[in-house]
């Protein structure tokens, strides 16, 4: 077992920072103590610990059969803005930036052919107050008895992602402290939705080509990561919209890939915080290796608070043959494959607006249309001609027949997030907290029906 902790310099833990791991190319995340571990084979690793705000940090470690242990201690990142020029119009930098990268989201949304993946999930969550009216609507005495505490489920996971929008999520362990009758089958499902579609689960991507209309963005700092200039944006939504994010997200000069989020959204009362790492796994192809969701309640005057986390290994990695052909700037080339004459005439479009001095929104918007007529998959494109319905949570869950029975050895080998001390208590009780006949488990949760006399 490799394990550690992120710590800044003033000796705080750094919770939620993301862990990579070269050689294996596996995102850990660390907890709220800022923890980590992870199973290796005995060799030597080189392990890189990042945060927003902070200096990435680097150490090469020898893993022994005995394991090993690691301490980060992160530096705050000393901000700066590389010199711009400021035109008449007095437009933010961020403008060109967010250009670049929405014109290139359709590339990257269809980048990956396929992928194979472990994935690790934990999720916890805990009411810890509700409001007196509730209280005497709900007559069960053991319903009640359920708020204050903690309830953990975490699963270990084989995903296998065909696209355009289509994953086999194969369980191979879980283990919950919700109680029998009513946790999910299966634990949770993976995060499926990306941050290049217009949609990003229920809020309005940043890189949508909507995304002018609902957000103002603004040049927060100009950085370096590797061989990288890292562009941080932040992102502020132009109305009030439950349905928008505010926040940061990080934009990799040259590339326009994402290279961060930090975003929040507000719902009646309830904020959710989003924090997702993205690494570099191959020349230009950047994918997800951590997740960070978490949820402060406050709907209703019902709080507690909800958490979860993701953390990736990736085991295979095929590019879509048109992204292959694409090179890292968008500009047309001689391709071995024969064109339709309708991509043959959006290429050469592609081509004109690239060489353009000055990149217009307008430009940037017309190079989403072609850059998605080039590389959408022949379904995906006669779904949205019919304008059709897209199903983002195609995810089929498959339950080993082993998988609530895996003891603690195996949780051991598989556990990026250890465990705190709450969520060991959670384990501990699980059988202690009988479970009323008024809630049932569904696919997307619990469902509690009310005492009728009321």
């Amino acid at each position: 077992i490799l394990s550690g902790k992120v710590s800044a310099a003033d000796g705080n833990p750094v919770a939620y920072a993301t862990i990579y791991i070269h050689e294996t190319s596996s995102g850990v995340i660390t907890d709220g103590n800022g923890a980590f571990q992870s199973h290796l084979s005995p060799g030597m690793y080189t392990i890189e610990a990042r945060f927003l705000g902070y200096e990435t940090q680097i150490i090469n470690v020898e893993a022994t059969a005995s394991g090993a242990n690691v301490s980060f201690i992160l530096s705050e990142k000393i901000q700066h803005l590389q010199e711009v020029t400021v035109r008449p119009s007095k437009e933010d930098p961020a403008y060109d930036v967010m250009r670049h990268a929405i014109a290139r989201a359709p590339y990257h949304l269809y980048q990956v052919e396929s992928y194979t993946c472990d994935n690790y999930l934990k999720g916890s969550a805990k009411i810890d107050h509700l409001p007196a009216l509730l209280k005497m609507m709900i007559k069960d005495q053991k319903l009640k008895s359920m708020v204050g505490h903690l309830f953990v489920l975490e699963s270990h996971n084989e995903i296998t992602y065909r696209a355009p929008s289509s994953y086999v999520q194969r369980v191979l362990a879980y283990k919950s402290s919700i109680p029998k009758e009513i946790q999910p089958k299966g634990g949770i499902r993976a995060v499926t939705s990306s941050i290049y579609a217009p949609k990003f689960g229920d809020y309005v991507s940043p890189l949508s080509s909507q995304a002018f209309q609902y957000y103002r963005f603004r040049l927060a700092e100009i950085y370096p990561s590797g061989k990288y200039q890292i562009n941080k944006v932040m992102v502020t939504p132009k109305l009030r919209n439950a349905a928008l994010y505010s926040g940061y997200i990080y934009i990799v000069d040259g590339d326009w890939s994402v290279f961060a989020l930090d975003l929040s959204a507000t719902e009646a009362g309830s904020t959710e915080y989003d924090k997702i790492n993205y690494q570099e796994l191959q020349p230009g192809v950047f994918l997800p290796i951590t997740y960070s969701i978490n949820t402060n309640i406050g709907t209703m005057g019902i709080t507690g608070f909800a958490r979860f986390y993701s953390s990736i290994k990736y085991k295979s990695i095929r590019i879509s043959s048109s992204a292959k052909q694409r090179p890292a700037t968008v500009q047309a080339v001689v391709e071995p494959n024969p064109r339709s004459k309708r991509q043959q005439k959006a290429e050469a479009e592609m081509a004109k607006l690239s060489a353009k001095e000055k990149f217009t929104t307008a430009d940037a918007l017309r190079m989403a249309r072609l850059s998605t007529q080039m590389l959408e998959p022949a379904d995906e494109n006669k779904k949205r001609q019919n304008m059709e319905i897209r199903d983002t949570s195609m995810v089929k869950m498959q339950v080993d027949s082993l998988a609530d029975l895996r003891d603690s050895t195996y949780w051991e080998s598989v556990r990026k997030v250890p465990l705190m001390a709450d969520e060991i208590r959670s384990f501990q009780r699980v059988d202690s907290i009988p479970v009323s006949k008024s809630l049932k488990a569904t696919e997307n949760g619990i469902e509690y029906t009310l005492d009728e006399s009321m």
